[in-house]
């Protein structure tokens, strides 16, 4: 057996026993940025922590609780091709049916955090296991996954990239990833 091979597979295997908690304080450099809001801010607001580097925007009530995320991919896809309507899916926003064609700029600009955010997002819970946040990624087609404590609590996003580059590290081989 080839030492990478190895290599690689332990680390694997270490990474995926870690609780969530754990992973996020090991390799916090890992992690995206996300930002909270609150559902009622405008597109403006969702704008500006896009352009700060916010990759995901978490919607969550004034007890910190997740109502739904804006990932900075579904938000270019509001734009792009043709996606469940709301009233297919009564778990989708209002945004997600507006992907049927282009929509105006005055409709655009008045648009909040909950008309364009994915409801019921996958989510997992701090004090699960890396695998079962990979197999529940892997269930739901998803490349992210909300964490959450046990009281709803919003704590951070884990994404498979981040668990990935944990992998490589741990297995000496992160120099190799850019």
């Amino acid at each position: 057996m080839s030492e990478v091979a190895e290599r690689f597979y332990q680390a694997i295997e270490n990474i995926l026993k870690l609780r969530i908690d754990e992973f996020m304080k090991r390799y916090s450099d890992l992690l995206p940025g996300f930002a909270l809001i609150d559902e009622d801010e405008e597109v403006n607001r969702v704008l500006d922590l896009l352009r700060k580097g916010k990759h995901y925007i978490i919607v969550v009530d004034s007890k910190r609780r997740m109502k739904g995320i804006i990932s900075y991919i579904d938000f270019m896809l509001m734009f792009g091709r043709r996606r469940t309507t709301a009233l297919s899916a009564p778990f989708s926003s209002v945004g997600r049916s507006l992907r049927r064609s282009r929509m105006p700029l005055e409709t655009f600009v008045n648009l909040s955090a909950s008309d364009i955010m994915l409801r019921l997002p996958p989510h997992v819970w701090l004090d699960s296991q890396i695998e079962e946040a990979l197999k529940y990624m892997s269930s739901t087609g998803s490349n992210y996954a909300v964490v959450t404590a046990r009281d709803g609590t919003v704590m951070g996003i884990i994404t498979a990239h981040a668990i990935f580059r944990a992998v490589l590290r741990k297995a000496g081989f992160e120099q190799v990833v850019h």
